[in-house]
């Protein structure tokens, strides 16, 4: 089926139809000034929300422009600053400190036993008779590759025991640090202790890598 050619109207003809069209707006003008009005008064709300479009937008800028003015100085008192490679440095003497305070050995199972015998040396000193001791590694959320070693500590609860016990963990040059601490006097007095520490991410590896 054959379509019909689509034939625009001629320049001649739309000017003719304009002229009828504003010729037809004219007449009723006239006959009902009334329509004067209504178009001024669409006018006056359409040049009113511009006014208040642009003026939003002046104060938009304005905003934007003090922000920028305030925050300036701060910008050039930092470029100013000659003493971030002192602080880099510091950072990293820190950083240097703290990692020689943690666990190193040349397996996982090598790092446990150690810090296991760490904790019953001290738990002797402090004559703590039969405490139980279970360490763990914690990979989960490491991070840096700073993996968590803890471990779970119970025995038998005396005020003066428990605090040498805890003053000999405080001395030790690792990093230690009791997370739980909770003490049963209910029938016999007994504590358990939740402590961790850190491996060294150079250092201890999974026992199975190391064989391989």
């Amino acid at each position: 089926m054959n379509s019909l050619p689509l034939r625009l109207p001629s320049t001649d003809r739309l000017q003719q139809l304009w002229a009828s069209v504003r010729d037809a707006f004219e007449r009723e003008t006239r006959k009902n000034p009334r329509i004067h009005f209504g178009i001024l008064a669409v006018l006056a709300l359409v040049l009113l929300g511009l006014l208040f479009a642009i003026d939003d937008a002046a104060h938009e800028s304005q905003g934007e422009i003090d922000s920028a003015a305030q925050q300036l100085p701060v910008l050039r008192r930092l470029v100013g600053q000659t003493e971030w490679k002192a602080r880099l440095d510091s950072v990293r003497r820190l950083r240097v400190q703290l990692e020689s305070r943690l666990w190193e050995a040349e397996t996982d199972g090598l790092a446990q036993a150690n810090f296991q015998d760490l904790i019953a040396k001290d738990a002797k000193d402090a004559e703590i008779p039969r405490v139980d001791i279970h360490v763990e590694i914690v990979n989960a959320g490491a991070t840096q590759g700073f993996r968590q070693m803890s471990a779970t500590i119970s025995g038998p609860f005396t005020a003066p025991g428990l605090q040498k016990f805890l003053a000999d963990l405080d001395g030790d040059p690792h990093v230690l640090v009791v997370d739980r601490l909770r003490i049963d006097t209910a029938s016999v007095p007994r504590f358990e202790m939740l402590l961790s520490t850190y491996l060294n991410p150079v250092a201890a590896k999974p026992a199975a890598k190391a064989a391989g």
